[in-house]
Parts: structure tokens; C-alpha cells; sequence
């Protein structure tokens, strides 16, 4: 298990680094030899994340990334969650 924490939001300049959290995870997994991952909507519950924000924050980082992970699950506590992931990695 990989343990990404995200940061409480303030501003929309955090947006880099709720990317570290994603991407920081992934290069963990890449060190462990993990193929696949699983990540819930980081940051957008206590700590305030706007969820339109932190799905195209997390999209990008996780279409972007380099890594030898396979299959990454994204996990919505919500449909709406959901709703937000699908419309950002559409565009």
C-alpha cells in the first residue's frame, strides 16, 4: 500500500502539488514493482479540494505520467465524483 496525502486547498496554485501526490505515488509504485494502483479523489473531502479542479488536476497527472503502471482504478466515493473523472479525462 501506497500512502499518497494530499494538501489542504487554499488557492488554485496548489494544483502542483496535488499533482506530486499522484505522480509521487506512481513513481513509488514504480519502485516496488507494482503494475497496478488505486487512488480515491485526493484532497476533495476534509481538505477542501474543489472537485472539478482536482479531477482535471488528477487526470493530467495520471495521463501524463511516466511509469511502468499498467492499470490505474480511480475509486468515486460519489457519482458525482465519477461524473467529474469521466468529463475530464474526455476533454
Amino acid at each position: 500500500m501506497i500512502h499518497a496525502v494530499g494538501q489542504i486547498y487554499r488557492r488554485p496554485q496548489d494544483a502542483a502539488t496535488l499533482t506530486s501526490a499522484y505522480t509521487q505515488a506512481l513513481a513509488r509504485a514504480d519502485e516496488v514493482g507494482a503494475t497496478s494502483v488505486a487512488f480515491a479523489s485526493i484532497s476533495t473531502g476534509a481538505y477542501g479540494y474543489p472537485l472539478a479542479e482536482a479531477a482535471a488536476v488528477s487526470m493530467r497527472a495520471l495521463c501524463g505520467a511516466v511509469t511502468a503502471v499498467q492499470n490505474v482504478l480511480l475509486v468515486a466515493f460519489s457519482s458525482q465524483v465519477q461524473e467529474l473523472w469521466e468529463q475530464a479525462l474526455e476533454g
